[in-house]
């Protein structure tokens, strides 16, 4: 407990008192003044910087580089590698307009720090070097080693997520083919190395990238094809083809025929070819391959005549097993078809397990290798824990953040000599919803030898149905397109585990702009309350229900807002992690994920706890469209969600529905409040608008219809006004102090406070830990300054010493008296 309430105190340490000016700046632990680690001196201390917002760019970058006189910006990224230090927290948006020195805004305990590299003024010792691979069969395989300074050495990846896009990015560098393979391994002389960041090669070049010098065992292993590559393909197996003949010429289409195209794939450590652009010959007119070669300039050749680009053969390698436009050397192993089970990855010519070392896999993650294998639907994945009875085996260890944006195959950066993780995943074989806004959405298509839209009018309800339970997702509504009383193409009865198990009769073709265009809702419900929008919370996969629980992440109040809405509840009342559920196991599941996706894209995995998360939603109003989880436009539940019109809702009918949904005193943005409402006949004292007496209403459009704003239910006490004091925020109907545990408070929350509370700008704003020990609303990092104090309540289990002390600009010019 005193450890903890130690480094509370070090994180919400405010900045006071005269000794306040803008210090120096400085990079360190690099190879030159303009290359390191970015520190700022404040208040005569020097520490590193952490960026409050975690959005460092390369305009943060290049304000740097101009404020030292270092050039342009090469690199710079924010990362949480450093050890557990003090820390001077920034403001990004502080940093891209004023020096760096004048934007620290408070301290913390941290890992974070920010590395930056710029051009400087380049000299002799200072240009890029020279890079080469040594110890190989050829120029283009072996050891990377960089010369820099006028010394030659081993080069290692203080990131440690050297995958083969980077290795891509040394092939392109050595003017070498395609890359094969690369990976940093441990087994060499523990020596002097220039360390190198993974993130800066792949956007500028392994010479630019040095950003200091570091000794250990470690050290990067690259191959690349010597005489044949890929280029401007969407992935590391796909392209146009070039080989080398003195310098890269172009393949003509005509030139290659299918052997030779087996050839190439299989040199470059990918799988079998299927063609994008340019048709292959029946017999390569340059290359006349057997098939057996180990290179395609291994096969006899006749000459060929110069061609443009514009004609040249454009190749996609597919992975073997898969489907016929896969470019992935990929495969799912030990399932019911090849669209299901263990994921395995091919490289060096050897097919592995694949690892995530983060345990974060979702099934956004999973869907990504459903596209890659030309396969449906991604119906569930998750990394499982094998029998530690048996034998561990080496697996391929990949980066996950990297998958839903590249390859599998590029993502791979390490290999793991011995491990009991498998990811473990089932696609669906027939049917898939594509261009929609989760996995749980979009146009309907169906493999009939290829992937076929179901036209508008060709499935029913019940096939919809069988469709999504198939998929793993809630029942259907319909968005885009017709749902027919009778399917015309399917006929299911309902209890069939897949559409393509319903009878079928046949269909006229259609343009893909005639398709149904189908959402399932949400395999989501709340449990063990009388309502459906209250109770705990449980998500459906593999058809099983269980809790969910986040490990690795904060359940906040925009969290809550989430599963109202895909329940189609009203308002967020409260919601929030809590102890005491029966052991077992439960859905590990990511809140941040699913504030930007859908609630089936963000489970995890599994696990076994007694934790889990409680939620309750107003099931009769609800405001949509709003800036805030207190603002919006007003809605009310008849059978379905009707707008509440202009005029039908007066001021106590207004100061009702806000304090039905935990919020403040209301205030109009759109549509003008009667001073008598013709619909809702408030006294005032009603718990919910519902219950108010109610007369008939008149339809209305969307356009007529009330936007209200509720203030937002916090205060500031203790103060000489209402605006300064001790930030205290309502929910539960309980006033309780607002701790943030995990993060700095800094000057941007402390404007969104005297934002919300009409006190103007943000003059001071500090954590103190010199309060009476009671119970506080803890509050997510790094959230207020993007939401609202409410949104971001995690939970009500903490009691601590700690509390915000805020000071807003009307306090200091001495208006802002009223009390409230």
């Amino acid at each position: 407990m005193f450890l903890r309430v130690l480094l509370l105190s070090l994180w919400c340490w405010g900045l006071r008192g005269e000794n306040n000016s803008p210090g120096a700046l400085r990079l360190v632990e690099g190879v030159n003044r303009c290359v390191g680690i970015l520190e700022v001196k404040h208040r005569g201390v020097w520490r590193r910087v952490e960026e409050s917002d975690r959005r460092w760019d390369q305009e943060h970058t290049a304000a740097v580089c101009r404020e030292l006189d270092c050039g342009s910006a090469v690199y710079g990224e924010q990362r949480g590698h450093f050890a557990l230090s003090h820390a001077w927290i920034v403001s990004s948006d502080c940093v891209k307009t004023s020096p760096v020195r004048r934007c620290v805004s408070g301290s913390s305990i941290s890992l974070r720090g920010v590395d930056v590299m710029c051009s400087g003024l380049r000299g002799e010792n200072d240009s890029p070097g020279e890079l080469r691979l040594v110890g190989g069969a050829s120029r283009c395989s072996g050891t990377v080693e960089l010369k820099h300074k006028g010394v030659w050495r081993r080069v290692f990846d203080s990131d440690m997520s050297w995958d083969q896009k980077a290795t891509a990015a040394v092939c392109r560098d050595l003017d070498c083919g395609s890359a094969v393979y690369g990976e940093q391994t441990y087994k060499f002389p523990s020596r002097p190395m220039w360390q190198i960041s993974s993130h800066c090669v792949k956007k500028s070049s392994v010479r630019e990238c040095v950003s200091g010098l570091y000794s250990f065992s470690w050290g990067l292993e690259v191959l690349c094809s010597e005489s044949v590559r890929l280029v401007s393909g969407s992935s590391l197996c796909s392209g146009l083809v070039q080989i080398w003949e003195g310098s890269w010429t172009w393949v003509c289409d005509g030139d290659l025929d299918q052997r030779g195209a087996e050839v190439l794939c299989r040199e470059l450590g990918c799988g079998a070819p299927s063609l994008l652009q340019g048709a292959l010959s029946p017999l390569g007119q340059t290359f006349h391959c057997e098939g057996h070669e180990s290179a395609l300039m291994d096969c006899p050749r006749s000459n060929s005549s110069t061609c443009s680009s514009g004609t040249t053969v454009n190749l996609t390698c597919s992975g073997k097993g898969a489907g016929p436009h896969c470019s992935e050397p990929l495969r799912l192993v030990g399932g019911a078809s090849r669209c299901a089970g263990t994921l395995e990855a091919r490289l060096r010519g050897e097919w592995r397990r694949v690892f995530d070392r983060s345990l974060l896999w979702d099934q956004e993650d999973t869907a990504a290798v459903c596209r890659a294998l030309d396969c449906g639907f991604a119906v569930h994945g998750e990394q499982v824990f094998g029998d530690i009875f048996l034998e561990a085996k080496p697996v391929w260890e990949l980066a996950r953040y990297c998958v839903k944006k590249s390859s599998v195959r590029g993502c791979v950066y390490l290999s793991e000599p011995a491990s009991h993780w498998s990811l473990e995943m089932k696609c669906s074989e027939s049917v898939r919803l594509v261009s929609g806004s989760g996995l749980c959405s979009g146009s309907v298509q169906i493999w009939d030898g290829s992937w076929t839209g179901v036209c508008d009018g060709d499935l029913d309800q019940r096939g919809a149905e069988v469709l999504c339970r198939e998929l793993g997702c809630g029942a259907p509504s319909l968005l885009q397109g017709a749902l027919s009383p009778l399917g015309q193409t399917f006929h299911c009865e309902g209890h069939e585990s897949a559409l393509m198990d319903c009878p079928r009769s046949n269909s006229s073709t259609c343009s893909s702009g005639a398709t149904v265009n189908l959402t399932c809702s949400e395999p989501l419900r709340l449990v063990g309350r009388v309502s459906r929008c209250a109770g705990t919370v449980e998500l459906s996969l593999r058809g099983e229900w269980r809790r969910v629980y986040g490990m690795y992440s904060h359940w906040d109040q925009e969290a809550t807002s989430v599963v109202c809405r895909a329940l189609d509840c009203g308002a967020p009342v409260f919601g929030e992690h809590r102890g005491g559920f029966p052991w077992r196991v439960v859905w590990l599941f990511s809140s941040e994920c699913a504030k930007k996706s859908s609630v089936k894209q963000c489970s995890t995995g599994s696990f076994s706890t007694s934790w889990g998360v409680e939620v309750k939603c107003s099931e009769s109003v609800r405001l949509v469209s709003g800036s805030s989880l207190c603002s919006g436009s007003v809605q009310i539940w008849e059978g379905s969600w009707t707008g509440v019109c202009d005029g039908d809702l007066d001021q106590r009918g207004a100061e009702v529905l806000c304090r039905e949904l935990g919020c403040g005193a209301p205030s109009l943005l759109q549509g003008a409040l009667s001073p008598l409402g013709q619909t809702f006949h408030c006294e005032g004292h009603e718990s919910a608008l519902m219950d108010c007496p109610r007369s008939n209403s008149s339809t209305c459009s969307s356009g007529a219809t009330v936007n209200l704003t509720c203030s937002e239910p916090i205060r500031l006490v203790g103060g000489a006004s209402r605006c300064v004091g001790t930030l205290e925020v309502k929910l539960g109907g309980e006033w309780r102090r607002v701790a943030e545990p995990y993060g700095p408070w800094a000057e941007e929350d402390t404007a969104v406070v005297c934002r919300d509370l009409n006190c103007g700008s943000a003059v001071r704003g500090e954590c103190r830990d010199d309060f009476p020990q009671s119970p506080v609303w803890r509050i997510t990092p790094y959230c207020v300054r993007n939401s609202s104090v409410r949104g971001c309540v995690i939970d009500s289990s903490s009691s601590s010493f700690w509390g915000v002390g805020v000071v807003c600009s009307e306090a200091a010019l001495g208006r802002g008296s009223s009390r409230e």
